[in-house]
């Protein structure tokens, strides 16, 4: 987390500017996979963007527009993926073509405005190789987010479903980051599930929703 340079520096003031805003991307192909399951993730979760966020969120489900998040200077206060993936890339399609990975992340003169947190829910997409410099951390500090929220090991597809619904609903009445996943993570201990432990918080643990 110490930055490279001035420019990377972490605001002193760890809550968020602007107005509170989620934007979700995800990868729709994951539905007709899960078809023999009595919920649909991708489903559930854009039914929450529409029904709880409202117009405090916005789902995208087009690769290209998934891909200008990646490049532009987007306004939103957390950005969210929904993906298979790994450290070296998240997958939105079935097209080899529908990839994005840290060096899709464009990061000279298209800096975040709201110093988003960014919550990649993807298998291992929060795993560090001790051989790379590159990762989706250091890429999108350089494009001015917070930091990540990223499994580092394989999570089951509709486990990380719900739990991004949790993080997004406590996220939305602005508790700090870091709160958030030590009491999910406790919460699920207490019922023997050690899974919230497998997510890695690259963040500063204070960092909360804008106050609008």
């Amino acid at each position: 987390l110490f930055p490279d340079s001035e420019a990377d520096k972490l605001p002193e003031e760890r809550q968020q500017a602007g107005a509170l805003f989620v934007s979700m991307g995800m990868n729709e192909g994951i539905d007709q996979e899960e078809n023999a399951y009595p919920f649909l993730p991708v489903k559930f979760q854009k039914e929450y963007c529409t029904a709880t966020l409202r117009d405090r969120g916005k789902y995208l489900q087009n690769y290209q527009e998934i891909r200008a998040v990646f490049e532009d200077p987007y306004p939103a206060s957390l950005i969210y993926f929904f993906c298979h993936g790994s450290e070296k890339e998240l997958k939105f399609g079935d097209d080899a073509n529908a990839t994005l990975g840290p060096n899709s992340v464009k990061v000279d003169g298209a800096r975040y405005p709201g110093w988003p947190i960014i919550f990649l829910n993807a298998c291992s997409a929060g795993d560090v190789s001790p051989l790379s410099f590159v990762s989706f951390r250091t890429k999108f500090r350089k494009k001015g987010a917070a930091g990540l929220v990223a499994p580092s090991f394989a999570i089951p597809t509709l486990f990380a479903a719900a739990f991004a619904k949790i993080v997004l609903d406590q996220y939305a009445v602005r508790l700090p980051i870091g709160q958030i996943m030590l009491d999910l993570r406790r919460e699920l201990l207490k019922k023997d599930n050690p899974l919230g432990l497998w997510y890695s918080l690259q963040c500063p643990l204070d960092v909360r929703a804008p106050k609008n």
